[in-house]
């Protein structure tokens, strides 16, 4: 009887071992299940999104410079098109990322490209905006040069005409102090037109704001003592020839032509500080992601190891169980 009742224990010891080894080894079994599922979630994709998000904005990070460069809106739209369309698909990679992992990372992530991204677009159509003033500008120039030549072709045709006058009233009274005055104006006036014509070539080029305003500070001075010289002409003839092409010169041609460099090395300057702006937030970006990345490695690393302890653990308990077996036998 004794001897049964003993067997009985042993066994009930032996059940209730091997069913707390099952009921262990099964919740190990069920924590790897739902780390795995969580691993594959989370590392795999995420290793991939990670590696492809990171040289996809590295490669973008250098794109706001080459905007600017863009003189074409045809060409700058295509661009707008294929950055919506990368901005639509970096967004579906970074929420193909487990929201239960690093939800705050990935939030500060998803801000930071939409944020880079409604920059990119500002950047667009402040290029288009730059490229809009510059085609205008390049109309107002050309027509302030064809505005000088003029104004050079009818001095000099004046010129030519009162060199002709000096030698005939030479001939004809000996002496015209009168005339060679006259003709030192004229050639004073082609001086300050070849002048005008110098300094708009020089403004195509100008690219600061304190040379466009020397530029502009002479261009008015030149016009100022054309204005003057042809006062102090007698000539009616020659005011009535002249006086048109200076007036064009010193209207709504100078003011717009001055008005419109001004504004375009405005917005050059704003797109300058736009580019640099971008180029910290893609570094950024690119930083998260790289964290992102080391975050996501770590984090299977560490879970790798926990599921290497749990099947460890139940396994030990398997084997005590089966120790504890042949010792009640």
């Amino acid at each position: 009887m004794e001897a049964r009742t003993k067997l009985l224990s042993a066994f009930v010891f032996v059940v209730s071992l091997s069913g707390l080894a099952l009921l262990l080894t099964w919740s190990s079994l069920v924590d790897i299940g739902s780390n795995f599922s969580r691993l594959t979630a989370v590392t795999i994709p995420g290793l991939i999104s990670a590696n492809s998000f990171s040289s996809r904005i590295s490669e973008l990070g250098k794109a706001s410079s080459r905007i600017t460069a863009v003189a074409s809106n045809a060409e700058l739209e295509a661009i707008r098109v294929q950055m919506e369309q990368d901005h639509a698909r970096l967004s579906q990679r970074l929420s193909g990322l487990s929201a239960s992992f690093n939800a705050g990372e990935k939030h500060q992530l998803t801000e930071a490209l939409d944020s880079w991204f409604g920059n990119i677009a500002q950047l667009i159509r402040r290029t288009h905006q730059r490229n809009v003033q510059v085609a205008r500008f390049q109309r107002q120039h050309a027509a302030i040069l064809t505005q000088t030549r003029r104004l050079h072709q009818a001095i000099s045709a004046i010129n030519i005409e009162s060199s002709h006058t000096i030698v005939q009233r030479e001939s004809q009274e000996g002496s015209v102090p009168r005339a060679l005055i006259r003709q030192r104006t004229n050639w004073m006036m082609l001086i300050n037109g070849l002048a005008l014509e110098s300094l708009s070539i020089q403004l195509q080029l100008v690219e600061d704001r304190s040379e466009l305003k020397r530029i502009k500070d002479s261009y008015r001075l030149n016009l100022r003592e054309l204005l003057n010289l042809l006062v102090g002409m007698s000539e009616a003839e020659t005011k009535k020839r002249l006086t048109p092409h200076i007036i064009r010169l010193s209207g709504e041609h100078e003011r717009n032509l001055f008005d419109t460099k001004e504004r375009i090395i405005d917005l050059n300057e704003e797109l300058k500080r736009e580019v640099r702006r971008n180029d910290a937030i893609s570094g950024d970006l690119v930083d998260r992601v790289n964290t992102l990345q080391g975050e996501v490695k770590e984090f299977s690393e560490a879970e790798s190891r926990r599921q290497d302890m749990a099947v460890d653990r139940g396994t030990l308990i398997v084997v005590a169980a089966g120790v504890g077996l042949v010792i009640s036998s």
